[in-house]
């Protein structure tokens, strides 16, 4: 029985899109093929994860923590 189905990576786990008629505890073989997002599918990824950030209160923080070591830092010496 050969299937080809989608699913997505969960850690150690995949999560197929629909069930597959095989019982649970089954073996089988995987061949992981990544999938070629759409440019649509780019963007609306890209828009998730940028939306994590949000509405987290320490972020203003972090960014001062950031911002306050890159001013009291020393310059580098760069060798050409």
């Amino acid at each position: 029985m050969l299937t080809q189905v989608s699913g997505t990576i969960n850690g150690k786990n995949i999560e197929l899109e629909r069930e597959i008629g095989l019982p649970f505890g089954a073996k089988v073989i995987v061949r992981i093929t990544p999938k070629r997002l759409l440019l649509e599918e780019k963007r609306k990824l890209i828009r998730q994860l940028c939306g994590t950030w949000t509405n987290d209160l320490t972020l203003p923080i972090v960014f001062t923590e950031i911002e306050m070591g890159r001013l009291n830092a020393l310059p580098r010496d760069i060798h050409l």
